[in-house]
């Protein structure tokens, strides 16, 4: 039986949740955003529904500056050792990645809270592979990313997976009102890098929740549920899980 979102809201504030941090991830045109934006509508207590610590924020300036000069033993490996520098947005993802989850789990920390990112540390971790220079990724950069897998895999409680068909995937950007680079694009281009994303995905997901870890991954299919089902589906698995894998 599906729990309704009532029944978790009495049982929340009943102390009987572990504070989660979730992140919801999948590529393009699958719904993230649309839930995102139901789950924020709840207006539930308990439910948190973040983005990414704001770069325009003056609040946020010390997060940035202090991450940045830890990054710097890093940045330095990067000059002259890659097919380009660094941009702005790059810069800020490294960032986030080296120090949000302090954050959040401070958030979280010895309450119920239910913290749920949209555009969280897997869809970050998943552009830079795609989008950021090669040398984010030789050799000598593998220590920090070993770090940013540890800390995440500490952070995170659950990530909720959705996708659906190629077809309805297809449908849904080229029908959306925002601008997307894969808007208009032949089937061909837009099913490569659906794949190319997938794969990350999946990728990334795995290295943060492999057998022995807490991070419950739920794979949900948008195509087939509406979006109020979907909600209640993620609902139901806050309260099944409690923080932690279902044994």
């Amino acid at each position: 039986m599906v729990t309704t979102i009532n029944d978790l809201q009495r049982r929340n504030k009943n102390g009987q949740h572990k504070g989660m941090v979730v992140e919801l991830v999948g590529p393009a045109g699958v719904g993230k955003s649309t839930l995102f934006r139901a789950l924020r509508q709840k207006e539930l207590p308990w439910l948190l529904c973040q983005y990414v610590p704001p770069v325009w924020s003056i609040s946020y300036a010390p997060f940035y500056i202090i991450n940045i000069l830890m990054l710097i033993p890093y940045l330095v490996r990067l000059i002259g050792n890659g097919d380009r520098l660094l941009n702005r947005r790059e810069l800020a993802f490294m960032a986030i990645l080296n120090g949000w989850h302090e954050i959040l789990r401070k958030e979280v920390a010895n309450s119920n809270k239910i913290i749920v990112l949209d555009q969280g540390p897997i869809s970050i971790m998943a552009y830079l592979r795609v989008w950021g220079p090669q040398s984010l990724f030789y050799s000598n950069m593998q220590a920090w990313w070993e770090k940013v897998y540890g800390k995440w895999m500490e952070a995170l409680s659950m990530v909720v997976m959705l996708d659906t068909s190629d077809e309805k995937v297809i449908w849904r950007i080229n029908n959306r009102p925002q601008g997307h680079h894969l808007k208009g694009e032949s089937n061909n281009i837009v099913l490569e890098w659906l794949y190319r994303y997938r794969v990350l995905y999946e990728q990334i997901v795995g290295r943060l929740s492999p057998n022995s870890h807490g991070i419950r991954v739920v794979r949900i299919d948008s195509g087939n549920n509406s979006v109020d089902e979907i909600m209640e589906k993620v609902f139901h698995e806050f309260h099944f899980t409690g923080g932690k894998v279902n044994q």
